[in-house]
């Protein structure tokens, strides 16, 4: 009986039977979430996210509320115990202050594709430990992998976010060639291509950068399509495209500019004796 009272036999029944308890009712929450019909699926990621931190948070504050005592006259009593705790209180710190930077700072929200670290995703979950982005790889493609990213991230890293206008961003497309290669007619045709492409977001696009623009209070952004020609050495010149394009068919265009750029240079190479 005397172990049974060192143990805390009750405390440790009763953690279990609140833990369990609690996940169970989260997944019943989120099956149910899941067969409701949501407007779209960024809100259905919205309540699925904030269901699971809704139980995670009750089931970490009824943890401690059990603990506490204990906790704390067992970091007393052994030193070492003490250290560890503190050690890892810190690690906790930095990632609830992430959490407050993040939420705070208006770094991001679900739907969004962010880049940091040399990681790029677009995030499908926040919570307390980790924020969760569907990874993007080389060219914009989704590769089906996701990166746990911890919260503490967001204290040492500079954070890119492409939906920072919500639904339209500026792409930026560099397009190397040799010098022999370039000619006016060259980048008026690259020109004309990217306004075929873009021509259809203009004004819904000039709309979103306006409305960025009041709420930032920053100086006027222009979605007009330009080209600069850039002298990357001697022996490479570079198109630099900027233009404005709904995130979702960002890498569709640029596919159709990349394979008009090639054309042109392949017709190019045809006609120079």
């Amino acid at each position: 009986m005397e172990i049974l009272n060192n143990y805390h036999l009750n405390d440790i029944l009763l953690t279990i039977i609140i833990v369990v308890v609690l996940i169970v009712l989260q997944r019943i929450s989120l099956r149910y979430a899941a067969n409701k019909k949501w407007s779209s699926g960024k809100i259905q990621l919205q309540v699925h996210t904030h269901v699971r931190n809704i139980f995670l948070g009750l089931i970490t504050i009824s943890v401690i509320s059990i603990w506490i005592p204990q906790i704390q006259s067992f970091a007393i009593s052994i030193a070492a115990i003490a250290v560890a705790v503190v050690v890892s209180l810190k690690e906790i710190i930095m990632l609830f202050t992430g959490v407050f930077i993040r939420t705070t700072a208006d770094l991001l929200s679900v739907g969004d594709r962010i880049s940091i670290n040399g990681m790029q995703g677009d995030v499908i979950r926040t919570g307390f430990i980790t924020t969760d982005l569907l990874e993007v790889g080389v060219g914009g493609q989704r590769t089906g992998r996701i990166i746990h990213l911890p919260n503490s991230y967001f204290l040492t890293y500079a954070v890119f976010n492409e939906s920072a206008v919500k639904d339209f961003t500026f792409e930026v497309l560099t397009l190397p060639l040799l010098p022999h290669q370039y000619h006016p007619s060259l980048k008026e045709a690259m020109l004309e291509e990217i306004k075929k492409l873009t021509t259809p977001y203009v004004e819904k696009s000039q709309s979103s950068f306006n409305r960025f623009v009041r709420t930032n209070a920053i100086n006027s952004l222009s979605s007009d399509a330009r080209i600069l020609v850039h002298l990357h050495s001697s022996e490479e010149y570079q198109l630099i495209l900027r233009f404005p394009v709904p995130i979702p068919e960002k890498v569709r265009i640029e596919q159709k500019l990349i394979e008009k750029f090639i054309s042109l240079l392949a017709a190019s190479k045809k006609h120079t004796p």
